[in-house]
């Protein structure tokens, strides 16, 4: 494929004085960019500022879907902040790291541990009338892009034996067989995650039911905490003392029966109603059960 080039004034970037773009505007750029030259559809486009602890600069991580490539997330690291003495030499010039992984199968999500994981270089150049331009070359995005589009089912097997031979053949039938498996362990999980949170809350309604001086709230994290549900309340002032012990004697119980479901926490009245309010707006954390 020819290199793509791209006028330096749409770029963000170290070696030109005249960086006019944000992080975000020049992942977005380089977004739009495949988009045109590959015939696909990035969507899903969400920014932050890093990965788990480490910070990468403003919006220099993105995660997206790829319309034509459903079963698979895709990744972009800026290379600026991040060590590339890690990657292979062909990463050494690059500005971008591009990654893929089988949505199902994410655990951690970043380069080092995808096996579709690809440089994308720029280069900065000058023409015969000494204007400057950058050239990307996304020979290996497109070699990429391009196998998970057309070999979905390979590529899905080849991520979860994590063989790095990625463009090699194997067999249909091997592939295929890996890839049902997968899927049925998928949503076996996902059932019997769904029966367990319900057989909590309904352990949870049953044991709080007959407090009249306590508010409570469960909420699930996701699959992604340990444990994924969280049982916060709150005591008024004039509980009894016979209240109180039984609250004890609950809290206690469920320590000893379902510690790695589920954890109950205390909150004082001004705590827990801010947190009720932020379980309201939080898009990541699913309200159960609520008794106020």
């Amino acid at each position: 494929m020819s290199p793509v080039y791209l006028d330096s004034a749409n770029l963000r970037g170290n070696d030109m004085e005249d960086n006019l773009k944000t992080n975000k505007d020049f992942i977005n750029n380089f977004l739009n960019t495949i988009e045109k030259e590959f015939k696909i559809h990035c969507t899903q486009r969400r920014f932050c500022d890093g990965y788990f602890v480490f910070e990468y600069g403003d919006n220099s991580v993105c995660r997206f879907k790829i319309k034509e490539i459903p079963e698979f997330t895709f990744g972009i690291w800026l290379s600026n902040n991040v060590n590339l003495d890690y990657y292979e030499p062909e990463f050494r010039n690059s500005k971008l790291i591009l990654f893929a992984q089988p949505t199902i199968n994410i655990d951690k999500f970043k380069p080092s541990r995808s096996v579709f994981c690809e440089p994308v270089e720029r280069y900065l150049e000058q023409d015969e009338n000494n204007s400057q331009y950058y050239t990307w070359y996304l020979t290996y995005a497109e070699s990429m892009i391009n196998y998970l589009r057309k070999h979905k089912i390979k590529a899905f097997y080849k991520d979860g034996v994590y063989t790095w031979d990625i463009y090699n053949d194997i067999s249909n039938i091997k592939a295929l067989h890996y890839y049902i498996d997968s899927y049925y362990c998928h949503y076996k999980k996902i059932i019997k995650r769904h029966i367990k949170n319900k057989i909590l809350t309904f352990l949870v309604k049953k044991k709080f039911k007959s407090f009249k001086n306590v508010k409570a709230e469960l909420v699930s994290h996701g699959k992604y905490w340990s444990p994924e549900l969280y049982l916060y309340y709150c005591v008024e002032e004039n509980i009894s003392k016979k209240e109180d012990n039984k609250l004890t004697e609950i809290d206690n119980w469920f320590d000893k029966k379902y510690f790695m479901d589920i954890s109950l926490l205390e909150r004082t009245k001004p705590d827990f109603e801010n947190l009720h309010n932020e379980n309201i707006k939080d898009r990541s954390v699913k309200i159960l059960w609520t008794k106020m």
